[in-house]
């Protein structure tokens, strides 16, 4: 299977998965399941004014347009690259969770015009993500 193949595979498991959306604790765990090549994927669903993020513990509840780089791409309705996050005031530690990113790929969910969440991958060496993974991420 050809790498371009691996990444269609798995957006249409993404797909599939986010047709379910009523079960989001189980869908966070399926997308991180699919996308295994990075360190943590997380998605992000919008509830009012925030993105809740769900981990493995609790949910964290970022505001959409103030915090980090999920609230950014929220905010913005666009994708984005941080290739050293140490260099962008945007993102954000959070407190109680270990982070041993470097590199953030955050891509909104948008359905008909409307946000409904955002992808967001993570990796533990700087300049890992290109307009290639993000052209991969987008479609």
């Amino acid at each position: 299977m050809t790498a371009q193949s691996a990444h269609l595979n798995k957006l249409q498991r993404i797909a599939e998965s986010l047709m379910q959306l009523e079960d989001i604790p189980s869908l966070a765990k399926a997308v991180s399941a699919i996308m295994e090549d990075y360190l943590d994927t997380l998605v992000g669903i919008i509830d009012d004014q925030d993105v809740v993020l769900h981990f493995d513990t609790k949910p964290l509840r970022l505001r959409i347009g103030e915090e980090g780089l999920v609230g950014w791409v929220a905010a913005n309705k666009k994708a984005l690259i941080t290739n050293d996050v140490a260099r962008d005031p945007r993102y954000l530690l959070v407190p109680g969770i270990e982070d041993s990113t470097r590199s953030e790929m955050i891509v909104p969910i948008i359905r008909d015009g409307e946000l409904l969440g955002v992808l967001d991958m993570h990796e533990d060496k700087v300049n890992a993500f290109s307009d290639i993974d993000l052209q991969f991420a987008e479609v």
